[in-house]
């Protein structure tokens, strides 16, 4: 599995990423005849440019920005933030984080993905990379001319054999990952490297006999945390600065999944990195997409989670800001909107084409990916579930998030057309089934 696995979550704005909301034209960056200097590379992160929105994506950024998806949200109180207290897994011991100077900065979210790789949902897609036996192979090969396989699709009841088994492995992998910090990622990203020249470990594993990993997160993320827990006293009175809780609550909650997530390609990694077959991922049972990270979402969450718009910054005007920190109006720092996208998101799939990053796809089933790309509003309340003792407590707790909100973003093979243009026929292929459009402001709904 020579590519790496990033998660594209920070800027999936349908039909293409250039349909942010925007007042005015983006600015020309051209150089200037009499200005030489301007044509040289600047030193540091390359200047992202945002290419002219068309009259048919403007139509559907109005229809959003006057819908119930973009509706503000009220204060959150400082217990929205949880009380986890769970044990860590070893392999988010503070050891693996060589970039981190203060854990307690990322404890919340390795608290939850312990809480996320140990939920009962997963057993069976773990217990398959466990105990996968003979893989079944597609008759197709990747791009580089490699065959692809499919795991086993086995669903014989989980033993406790098999509980300790996953419990065991996940213990192993501690010796297996270690995670840094990259300026590579935008805050909504991750990456998994295996280190195929580094395999053996220092004490003996009964499982995991693969290659180690190198998990690559933001530097960015890292920092966002950081500054949003540092109370400085104010300039008046010597009050003490207010936790941004909504900032807070969603990027601890995007961080903990983007470590799950990783942690999965990494546990294939280390129990069959090793394996020729294995040089493509394997696909889960009918899978569209062989990507075990967005499977375990999906499992999960019912999509994968996400920050739509997260690229903006709270200083420019533009900022695309939903969250109020107060009860005085004061908004939060944090921008975009929490939500959640079906997988396989068609979105997605294009930005991983576009990076060339290894995200195999059965060609008999690309069909299913028409331009259904659809995002659910995740209320900030709902993440606060995540990161409450007495959730977690339940004997099988719904992870699953809500899908009652949503709005269309394409809903033609052009994805051109708004929801409120598109024909009977049309709309039977692209509603989810229970819901309606609502034509006048292009929300899904029940």
């Amino acid at each position: 599995m020579p590519c790496i696995r990033n998660r594209k979550t920070s800027d999936r704005t349908p039909p293409y990423p250039s349909s942010k909301p925007k007042t005015k034209e983006p600015k020309t960056k051209e150089p200037k005849p009499k200005q030489p200097k301007s044509t040289k590379k600047p030193k540091g992160k390359p200047t992202k440019t945002t290419s002219p929105i068309s009259e048919e994506q403007q139509d559907i950024i109005n229809h959003m920005l006057q819908s119930e998806f973009v509706a503000h949200e009220d204060p959150l109180p400082q217990s929205a933030l949880g009380d986890l207290s769970n044990d860590i897994l070893p392999v988010f011991r503070a050891a693996n984080f060589p970039d981190v100077e203060d854990y307690e900065v990322i404890e919340p979210s390795v608290r939850l993905a312990s809480h996320l790789l140990q939920h009962q949902s997963l057993q069976h897609m773990l217990r398959t990379i466990l105990k996968h036996g003979k893989m079944i192979p597609l008759g197709e090969d990747d791009v580089e001319n490699k065959p692809m396989y499919a795991y086993p699709h086995n669903t014989r009841k989980i033993t406790n054999d098999d509980v300790s088994l996953i419990t065991n492995s996940l213990n192993e992998l501690a010796a297996f990952v270690t995670f840094r910090e990259t300026d590579e990622h935008t805050r909504g990203n991750a990456s998994t490297h295996p280190l195929t020249k580094s395999t053996r470990v220092k004490h003996k594993t009964k499982v995991l006999q693969g290659h180690r990993s190198r998990i690559k997160y933001s530097a960015d993320l890292l920092e966002t945390l950081t500054q949003a827990i540092i109370k400085t006293p104010a300039k008046k009175k010597n009050k003490r600065k207010q936790e941004d809780i909504p900032l807070l609550l969603t990027w601890r909650f995007i961080f903990a999944v983007q470590l799950a997530h990783e942690v999965c390609h990494a546990l294939v990694y280390a129990k069959d990195g090793h394996n020729p077959e294995f040089d493509t991922e394997p696909f889960f049972a009918k899978a569209t997409t062989a990507e075990v990270g967005f499977a375990m979402e999906e499992i999960l969450f019912g999509g994968s989670p996400s920050v739509f718009w997260a690229d903006e910054k709270p200083s420019k005007k533009e900022a695309f800001r939903r969250y109020q920190l107060n009860s005085k109006g004061k908004l939060s720092d944090l921008v975009g909107l929490s939500v959640v996208w079906p997988w396989p998101c068609t979105s997605i799939v294009r930005e991983y084409q576009a990076q060339d990053c290894g995200l195999w796809m059965r060609k008999a089933d690309m069909d299913a990916l028409e331009p259904k790309d659809v995002a659910w509003r995740v209320p900030l309340t709902d993440l606060a579930e995540f990161f409450d003792t007495q959730f977690w407590a339940q004997d099988d707790p719904d992870t699953h998030l809500d899908h009652s909100v949503g709005f269309a973003f394409a809903c033609d093979e052009s994805g051109a057309k708004t929801p409120a243009e598109v024909n009977k026929e049309e709309r039977r292929r692209f509603v989810p089934k229970g819901y309606t459009i609502n034509k006048h402001k292009a929300i899904i709904k029940k």
